[in-house]
């Protein structure tokens, strides 16, 4: 009887033991991704960047939610009091916010499902498994349902794309998203950055390599990039300078594959010596060039016009085709080629010069070593020979 009541006791206690351990639940992970710079109190909208979403599959249940915020003052550009669903085209992974009632703005931010294993399936958008409904300016809730979801995926994974966003004047330097789930739900509480804001930008300008330019030619250059760190850095008017050493001047390839001046009067920059690689960056079509100081100096401006929409995104414009000719051999020194960069307007640049190209004559001269030596005639005289040496003197590497 007494071993019995132990057992009792015994099996009481490794109960409550186990009641009393946690349940480890798998916890939502966030992080910020393709974190941009922005402009803090910018009259247009801009685009800020993505919240990647990871969470447990075996834990969502319908019914969850998740609340989306921005800081105070930001406005996402939604009907406050709104709701719909957030609804993908046929096979798509990238979804939008559709009101359920019409003529409601229901902004751009956009919802992404992750590419590789899901726990939700590549229907879970298109079938609108995703509702919302705006908080306030600055904050929605996602409410998800538990259906066109992959059991064999153990985790499921999305983007918050947070785009045509108004960023106030007072905006934090770092611009975090705020995430808040459902308590018990498959989404716990966390935050990342999604950019960084400054109330002017900069521009930078890089080449892709330095090549070497020979006397009495020209030489085509590699790429030329120009980056904005923030939209709205290089503004309408604008004026970037490139001044390049006496005795040089800018040319570039026109479309019959020739090298011609660059204009002296303002005009448009031909469509193939000219990329924009951000799709809302400054149009190519908007950025316009001219030559001053007797060709030494080239301008690249921004032509858009007040009335054209603003941009959402850095601007990213790639040169192409441009190079540099000798304009004047006495003056022209070897060595390095450092292009001067200056502006006007209201645009500043991070480096203030540019590494353009190398200068230098390819030649080659043969001189002995040592006094010349005595040799007998119609004699072979290894002695002497042997004493006398060829040095080859290089101006330039690969001569």
């Amino acid at each position: 009887m007494k071993t019995t009541k132990t057992l009792k006791v015994v099996t009481t206690a490794a109960l409550v033991a186990s009641l009393a351990t946690p349940f480890t639940a798998f916890a939502a992970t966030y992080s910020g991704t393709n974190v941009t710079g922005v402009t803090a109190g910018s009259e247009s909208t801009q685009n800020l960047g993505k919240a990647y979403v990871e969470f447990g599959g075996s834990e969502l249940t319908s019914g969850d939610y998740l609340l989306v915020s921005l800081p105070s003052d930001f406005d996402l550009g939604f009907t406050v009091g709104d709701a719909g669903k957030v609804v993908a085209p046929a096979n798509s992974d990238t979804a939008t916010f559709v009101s359920d009632t019409a003529n409601r703005t229901t902004g751009a931010t956009k919802i992404e499902r992750a590419a590789g294993d899901n726990y939700l399936s590549s229907a879970y958008l298109t079938n609108s498994n995703i509702s919302y409904q705006v908080v306030s300016k600055n904050q929605i809730r996602l409410t998800f349902t538990k259906a066109n979801i992959d059991p064999s995926k153990s985790t499921g994974k999305f983007y918050i794309n947070f785009q045509g966003v108004k960023v106030p004047s007072g905006a934090p330097s770092e611009i975090k998203a705020t995430l808040e789930g459902k308590q018990g739900s498959a989404f716990n509480d966390g935050s990342v950055t999604v950019a960084t804001a400054s109330t002017s930008g900069t521009v930078t300008t890089t080449i892709d390599k330095a090549k070497t330019i020979t006397s009495g030619g020209l030489q085509d250059l590699d790429n030329i990039r120009i980056k904005e760190d923030r939209a709205g850095s290089f503004k309408a008017g604008d004026r970037l300078k490139y001044k390049l050493p006496s005795g040089f001047k800018w040319v570039y390839k026109n479309s019959g594959g020739s090298y011609v001046d660059v204009p002296t009067g303002q005009s448009d920059i031909p469509a193939n010596n000219i990329d924009e690689l951000n799709a809302g960056g400054i149009p190519a079509s908007k950025v316009q060039f001219y030559l001053s100081e007797s060709g030494r100096q080239l301008n690249i401006v921004n032509n858009s016009a007040s009335t054209d929409p603003a941009t959402t995104e850095a601007s990213y414009l790639l040169l192409k085709g441009f190079g540099i000719a000798i304009d004047d051999e006495t003056v022209a020194k070897t060595g390095d080629v450092t292009a001067t960069i200056s502006t006007s307007g209201n645009v500043s640049t991070s480096n203030s010069d540019l590494l353009v190209a190398k200068y230098g004559d390819y030649g080659s001269k043969i001189y002995t070593v040592g006094d010349p030596k005595n040799v007998k005639a119609g004699m072979v005289d290894e002695k002497n020979w042997k004493h006398c040496y060829r040095r080859i003197s290089k101006s330039k590497p690969s001569s």
